[in-house]
């Protein structure tokens, strides 16, 4: 088993922080039962709105299982 040292762990999180810092990452996420889509907002002040039905594993959702959506990495 290959061991990881220090150096590859810093040289791997400044390429995170890199992309970071150059691609838009989502910072919320809610359901919008207005119009009946999830709404995901970017740190570029874009947002993107997507019907369940047309998410994988969101097919059959119902608006009361999408009132807390999680961001996680």
């Amino acid at each position: 088993m290959a061991t990881i040292d220090k150096a590859s762990i810093e040289a791997a999180n400044d390429r995170a922080d890199r992309c970071l810092a150059t691609l838009p990452t989502a910072v919320n996420a809610r359901y919008d039962c207005r119009i009946g889509c999830v709404v995901v907002a970017l740190c570029s002040g874009l947002e993107i709105a997507f019907k369940p039905r047309d998410a994988q594993g969101l097919e059959t959702a119902r608006p009361a299982q999408l009132s807390t959506i999680d961001i996680s990495p």
